[in-house]
C-alpha cells in the first residue's frame, strides 16, 4: 500500500515539475500588470448582493430540487448542473466580470462552477487540512455563501505567499500525500469566514488549507474558478483545472436564452456545445 502511493506521488510530481514552466510563462505578467485592490493580499470579501445587485442565495435556492441531494459518505453533495436564474445573476454583472479581469487579466475564463453542500458533522476535534497551493499558478477560486452556520469550515490562507511564481513544492505536497503535519504560525495567517450572501475570493498560487471545528456546521455554497483559458488548456489533464477538473469533465447548463451564454465574456465559447436536449455542455473535450 505505502509503495503504491508512494508511486503514485512520483507520478504526480513530474506531472507538475512537467507543467511549472508552462505555469510561469503564462503567469509572468499577472503581478505587475494587475489593476486589482487583492493583488497585493491575494484575497477579497465582497457583498454579494451590492455585486450581483440581488440575493443570489435565494435564487439558488429556488433553483435547486431538493430531491436531487444526496450526500456521500464525507457529508458532502456536488452538483454541476447550473440553472439560467443562477448563471444570469453571475453573468450579468459587470462588477463581478471587472473584479475577474482586474486580476487575472482578459484572457480570464470561467473555467469550473458547482453546487458544493456540506452538512453538519459532528467531528470531536478541530481538524486542519494540509496547507498547499492548487498547483495551477494564480486561478481565482470564488465561495459565494447560499446557506451558511457559525461553525461552518472555513478557508485559512497565508496573505501575500501568491506573490512568489508558481514552484512546485515538493516538500509540502510529500507531506500533504501522507498526512504529515505542517504549522505556520497564526500570525502570518488569515481565516476567510464564508458567509451567506458573500462573496470569499481567493488566488489559490496562495498557500491554503481547510479548517473544521469540532461540530462542523453546514456550508452550501456555489463554488466558481476563473484561470487563463490558454493555461487551463495547456495544463488540465495534469493539474486540477478545467471544467469538471479534467479533460472530460463537464459543467451542464440548463440555459433557454442561448445568448447569455454567447454574450458573456467569461464564458469561453470554444469549449461550449449545445447538446440535442436543449442543454450546454462545458469541457475541454469540446475544444477542436
Amino acid at each position: 500500500m505505502l509503495l503504491s502511493r508512494l508511486k503514485n506521488f512520483i507520478v504526480n510530481a513530474f506531472q507538475k515539475i512537467y507543467v511549472s514552466n508552462i505555469i510561469r510563462s503564462i503567469d509572468r505578467d499577472i503581478i505587475n500588470k494587475s489593476n486589482s485592490s487583492m493583488i497585493q493580499e491575494g484575497w477579497g470579501q465582497f457583498d454579494a448582493k451590492e455585486i450581483f445587485g440581488s440575493s443570489i442565495s435565494q435564487i439558488a435556492q429556488k433553483s435547486i430540487n431538493s430531491n436531487k441531494i444526496k450526500y456521500n459518505n464525507s457529508g458532502s453533495w456536488i452538483s454541476r448542473e447550473i440553472d439560467e436564474s443562477v448563471l444570469k445573476t453571475i453573468l450579468s454583472s459587470e462588477k463581478f466580470e471587472q473584479i475577474i479581469f482586474d486580476y487575472l487579466g482578459e484572457d480570464a475564463r470561467l473555467d469550473d462552477i458547482y453546487y458544493w453542500f456540506k452538512k453538519e458533522l459532528i467531528i470531536g476535534e478541530n481538524i486542519s487540512g494540509s496547507w498547499h497551493d492548487d498547483n495551477v499558478g494564480h486561478r481565482f477560486k470564488c465561495y459565494i455563501g447560499i446557506d451558511v452556520s457559525e461553525s461552518a469550515p472555513v478557508t485559512e490562507v497565508v496573505p501575500k505567499s501568491h506573490l512568489k511564481p508558481y514552484k512546485f513544492k515538493i516538500i509540502s505536497e510529500f507531506k500533504r500525500y501522507f498526512n504529515i503535519s505542517e504549522s505556520i504560525s497564526n500570525a502570518k495567517t488569515k481565516l476567510l469566514k464564508h458567509k451567506k450572501d458573500v462573496i470569499t475570493i481567493f488566488d489559490t498560487n496562495l498557500f491554503h488549507r481547510g479548517v473544521y471545528l469540532k461540530t462542523s456546521g453546514f456550508r452550501n455554497v456555489i463554488l466558481l474558478e476563473f484561470i487563463s483559458r490558454k493555461k487551463s488548456n495547456l495544463i488540465c489533464g495534469k493539474t486540477p483545472c478545467g471544467p469538471g477538473q479534467k479533460i472530460d469533465g463537464e459543467v451542464i447548463f440548463n440555459v433557454k436564452n442561448e445568448s447569455l451564454l454567447l454574450q458573456s465574456k467569461l464564458i469561453d465559447k470554444d469549449i461550449l456545445k449545445k447538446l440535442s436536449n436543449g442543454t450546454f455542455q462545458y469541457s475541454i473535450s469540446n475544444l477542436k
